[in-house]
């Protein structure tokens, strides 16, 4: 049985949108990336008509807005009908209630180590604000001390996302259409 909806975790600029985007397509399915839909969640509340950069609305909302808004926006994104792939926020295992929704759907968790995220963060022209107090690469170790354990717990599978994107989403189309190993 193909599952519902099939979701990236990890830690920012492991590649989940890229990913995602590669594996949506392969599978035939529509793709969504969590930052891009918060920010359409938030502009429509907010009577806005174009929608901010997660970016930004993490600095301007703050984490604990930000991260109920995301939490929000995972429930959005998961209750549209399936199949979906979905590329979420690096932090988004970091609320309970978007642990438990993404439970429900195929998580697959793309492991980077910091050296190459912050190689990868300092060519990405997207504002990444810093969650910890420390400049955006330096706290890539912080983060992963803090949310791995939640992506390893929300996950079928851990991939090396340091590897070529067309060979991580061709090895997540195997499981996720059961010719991968478990």
């Amino acid at each position: 049985m193909i599952p519902a909806h099939v979701c990236l975790v990890g830690l920012r600029c492991a590649g989940k949108s890229t990913v995602g985007r590669l594996l949506a397509q392969k599978l035939g399915w529509p793709f969504a990336d969590l930052d891009e839909s918060l920010g359409e969640l938030w502009a429509a509340q907010a009577g806005q008509s174009s929608a901010p950069h997660a970016g930004h609305l993490l600095s301007s909302l703050g984490e604990p807005a930000f991260r109920e808004l995301e939490a929000r926006a995972l429930t959005h994104c998961l209750a549209e009908a399936p199949p979906l792939v979905l590329a979420t926020g690096g932090g988004c295992v970091e609320t309970a209630a978007c642990r438990e929704a993404l439970l429900a759907a195929r998580t697959f968790w793309l492991r980077v180590e910091p050296a190459e995220l912050r190689r990868r963060l300092a060519a990405d022209s997207a504002p990444r604000p810093s969650l910890t107090g420390d400049m955006a690469g330096a706290e890539f170790e912080v983060l992963a001390a803090r949310r791995d354990r939640h992506y390893r717990a929300v996950c079928e599978a851990e991939l090396d996302g340091s590897q070529d994107p067309v060979q991580v989403a061709a090895a997540i189309f195997d499981r996720v259409r059961g010719l991968g190993g478990s």
